[in-house]
């Protein structure tokens, strides 16, 4: 496909804003069905009931520390996706702080059950930067109250390949 006939999100909105509200609600429907991602994505984005972070977490878990027992492999990008579509559904900080926590410290269990290649290292120390900048926005009651969790979780990579706990440490006294 050359440049010049690159289908773009301006030329699908542009015929999207022409669609009267039943198609609209028809093309909805399609996509609901389409595939489990687009469903969950609105069941969060539209349930007036309150989003079980639950379920959120039995996904980040199978992704970042699948049960040997499952043969699943790892898939850091599936597990970032559903903490990034949980926050563009709720703009639930603290949900997306916890969701973040949570494929962190189930890194670490992967990885001190069996060692990782460096790029599952760096894909945490990746995350654990990005929790360190969100805890920067929230108040310092919030921050005190993820301290000790974070600390007991850098605490337990002491002796990881890689530098892992040094640069963790590096990192963690950025904001304690």
């Amino acid at each position: 496909m050359d440049t010049k006939n690159k289908i773009t999100w301006k030329n699908i909105k542009s015929k999207i804003e022409k669609e009267d509200k039943s198609e609209l609600l028809k093309l909805i429907s399609i996509l609901y069905s389409l595939n489990k991602e687009n469903k969950i994505f609105l069941n969060m984005k539209y349930s007036s009931e309150e989003i079980s972070l639950e379920s959120l977490k039995n996904e980040i878990t199978k992704y970042i520390n699948p049960s040997p027992m499952s043969h699943q492999k790892i898939n850091i990008v599936k597990a970032k996706k559903v903490i990034s579509n949980y926050y563009k559904a709720t703009k639930d900080e603290l949900g997306k702080l916890e969701l973040m926590i949570l494929f962190f410290e189930e890194g670490i269990d992967q990885l001190t059950n069996c060692d990782g290649a460096e790029s599952y290292y760096d894909a945490l120390i990746s995350m654990f930067e990005k929790i360190v900048k969100e805890l920067e926005k929230h108040s310092e009651n919030e921050k005190i109250k993820y301290y000790k969790r974070l600390r007991k979780d850098i605490d337990s990579t002491n002796g990881l390949g890689y530098g892992f706990y040094d640069i963790l440490e590096e990192v963690f006294e950025e904001i304690f």
